[in-house]
């Protein structure tokens, strides 16, 4: 020990050179310790990530993976923290003074962008999880969760930087009761369709994909999204057509998607020579139906003489096919409407078309007009 002053002083010159260079020194120093504790985290949490991929489930690694980024950033953030405290003590310059605040905010946003990683990767876990399993996935339904939580995180860490600021949380919150009435009115509408986006989300009258109208309003087409504001919906037309979310809560909405069948009603109009025939008609035309290989018999089917038109006998022809989507619907309707137009044919009747009889007597006209001539003739 009595050999350690000798040996430590052998060192000074080196101070020596230090003392005017420390505060680059001490940067260059936190920028490698930094550099090498990334290094070090992300080769742990890469070794542990690996680890825990042989398992199945693949939600225990979900929380590492999503804040992987945000702990290396962190890792930066205090870094370049005690490097600008160092640059403070040697230059004193205004900017680099007093940066706890501006650290504790970088945290937090950190803290907040992890959340919401976290949120994004959960709900892509819980679709696939649910795939493989071969069950039914809500996507309506996991997407109005996952928005909800974002907007939980957000104002969080809102609150918490109001906070950081010094500024009064609790009196914004009793502040909020009286605001909150001034608000309600100036964005009523905004809060109409925020609720009508709620509405949409939890009673699910309709989902990304549906096709859906109204009998209400000139409202038609495939839904292609649903927001926090408005439903965008592609017309027949292939326009865009932009509905508030509000106006759901006030109309009638139909959603042909969830039919159990769909309905072929028509008439046939027949000629009134026909009449005879019609009864033979209807009854093959039932026949037929009921060993379709498209027509549910289990549903009514109605094949008779409905109304006595201005220039034919209409039948009615009403059945309900299995299939609900249009481009399986309409061969059916069509092959039906054939198969009919054939059995009119074979019973040796006809379609009726618009006419018109004028009727005219000549003999009676004479009648009258003879006596009238003849009195004419007498004078």
């Amino acid at each position: 020990m009595k050999h350690f002053p000798a040996w430590f002083s052998e060192f000074e010159p080196l101070m020596a050179l230090y003392k005017p260079y420390d505060w680059l020194i001490d940067s260059v120093g936190i920028v490698l310790f930094a550099g090498a504790l990334n290094l070090v985290v992300g080769r742990v949490l890469k070794f542990t990530i690996h680890k825990l991929d042989r398992r199945k489930t693949g939600w225990d690694d979900l929380i590492i993976k999503s804040f992987v980024p945000p702990l290396r950033l962190a890792v930066w953030i205090v870094a370049a923290h005690y490097m600008l405290g160092i640059w403070y003590a040697e230059s004193k310059f205004h900017l680099f003074k007093d940066l706890r605040g501006w650290r504790d905010i970088a945290l937090i946003l950190t803290f907040g962008w992890g959340m919401i990683r976290l949120i994004h990767r959960g709900e892509a876990q819980y679709i696939a999880d649910r795939k493989r399993r071969k069950k039914k996935v809500d996507l309506m339904t996991v997407t109005a969760i996952t928005k909800i939580l974002n907007i939980t995180i957000l104002f969080g860490i809102g609150l918490t930087l109001l906070q950081n600021f010094g500024i009064s949380i609790s009196g914004i919150l009793a502040f909020g009761g009286l605001g909150g009435v001034a608000v309600g009115f100036a964005a009523k509408d905004t809060l109409a369709n925020f609720f009508g986006a709620m509405m949409i989300y939890f009673d699910k009258p309709f989902k990304v994909g549906d096709w859906i109208r109204s009998p209400d309003q000139e409202i038609e087409g495939e839904v292609e999204h649903i927001g926090w504001r408005m439903t965008t919906i592609r017309t027949p037309e292939k326009r865009p057509l932009y509905v508030p979310n509000g106006v759901f809560s006030n109309i009638s909405v139909e959603n042909p998607e969830r039919m159990t069948h769909r309905r072929i009603k028509t008439h046939l109009g027949l000629r009134y020579r026909d009449l005879d025939k019609i009864p033979a008609i209807c009854e093959a035309i039932r026949a037929m139906l009921r060993v379709h290989e498209h027509i549910d018999n289990q549903e009514k089917i109605i094949v008779n003489l409905d109304q006595f038109n201005s220039s034919s006998c209409d039948v009615l022809l009403m059945c309900f096919t299995q299939h609900i989507g249009m481009n399986d619907f309409y061969p059916v309707k069509h092959d039906v409407l054939l198969r009919a137009a054939q059995i009119v044919e074979q019973q040796g009747a006809a379609f009726a078309f618009p006419t018109q009889t004028q009727h005219s007597d000549t003999d009676a006209q004479a009648q009258v007009e003879a006596p009238v001539a003849s009195v004419h003739l007498l004078s």
